[in-house]
């Protein structure tokens, strides 16, 4: 039994240039292989690239779409409270105009014109802060809203750097 260090030498002898031939396709093939191998792997890059690209355009259209509709929110709280307001200034208004008229055909007294006139500003001044207070409820869910929005937001930019790093 020869040794572990030992080596044997091998030759071959073909005739006729048969070896050469089957070595040399198998070179042509292996280079082939490689070839197609290189050309998958940059489509492979490519169609990785396209999607990294969709992601972040989407990425980008959700961010603006939560921009938007965050202002639309904004401005429909602002709008809810100035019809809110106006409605009623419009009921006071008409309520004191009512009083004004009854105390003018004398069905009331100047004692009762008054005192129903300083129930009205009470009643304008609480209601008045109930707008108010419900305006600020809504702007504070939506900006409740915004950082869940900005959460998510920071999430899928994470997400999206994690895959570029890996692409």
């Amino acid at each position: 039994m020869p040794s572990s260090n030992s080596s044997i030498g091998v030759s071959f002898r073909v005739s006729g240039g048969e070896l050469d031939t089957y070595l040399s396709r198998i070179q042509q093939r292996a280079t082939e292989l490689s070839r197609q191998f290189i050309r998958n792997a940059e489509k492979e890059s490519d169609v990785a690239k396209d999607n990294l690209r969709s992601y972040s355009d989407q990425l980008k259209a959700l961010e603006r779409k939560l921009q938007k509709e965050a202002e639309i929110k904004t401005l429909q709280a602002e709008l809810n409270r100035e019809a809110g307001r106006k409605s009623l200034r419009e009921d006071i208004q008409s309520r004191r105009d009512q009083l004004d008229a009854s105390f003018s055909r004398g069905e009331i007294t100047k004692r009762q014109h008054r005192v129903q006139g300083e129930k009205l500003t009470q009643e304008e001044e609480k209601r008045q802060k109930e707008i108010d207070d419900r305006f600020r409820a809504e702007l504070a869910s939506h900006r409740d809203q915004r950082r869940d929005n900005s959460l998510l937001l920071r999430a899928m930019r994470e997400n999206q750097d994690a895959i570029r790093t890996v692409s």
